[in-house]
């Protein structure tokens, strides 16, 4: 019986010591690749620029549901192609980037693409459920925004004394 006891205590001591060691080794890799990174790079720029649309392009059309559906799904589309999307960067970096920066392990692209579009997504699906909860209620944005402001006044306005 203790045995039994003492593989068990080894086997979670193994596993305890190899998250510690994942853990720290994604971390170490993370913080390599953003001290290794020029990020006055042009096509990083492009690509937080177009972060930046997609937000504008959200704020301003969030009361079509259609239109924000469509950008979900093809952020999740776009979230699922990270792989294809670092291949292609690392077939074709000479063409707009000074270094190869698009390894196998793809942290650069998780980094700059996957994650502010994953961060995206999430608000997306906050929204739809803010939303839904809104509409189950019998009260929609558009009327809660008429509600809070004041009733506009049509003709002349009175002079007050």
């Amino acid at each position: 019986m203790e045995e039994v006891f003492e593989g068990v205590r080894s086997a979670f001591t193994y596993n305890t010591s190899l998250q510690t060691s994942n853990a720290v080794s994604v971390s170490a890799a993370l913080r390599a690749t953003v001290n290794a990174v020029d990020w006055s790079e042009q096509w990083l720029l492009y690509v937080f620029a177009t972060h930046a649309a997609i937000w504008l392009l959200l704020f301003f059309l969030r009361g079509h549901p259609w239109v924000t559906a469509t950008v979900a799904a093809v952020l999740v589309l776009t979230i699922r192609s990270y792989t294809l999307v670092n291949a292609l960067a690392q077939q074709y970096w000479k063409d707009f980037a000074g270094r190869n920066y698009f390894e196998h392990s793809a942290v650069l692209v998780r980094i700059v693409w996957t994650v502010p579009l994953l961060f995206t997504a999430f608000v997306i699906l906050v929204y739809s459920l803010v939303e839904t909860t809104m509409v189950a209620r019998g009260q929609s944005s558009h009327k809660v925004a008429a509600q809070q402001k004041p009733p506009r006044q049509i003709g002349p306005v009175p002079a007050s004394h």
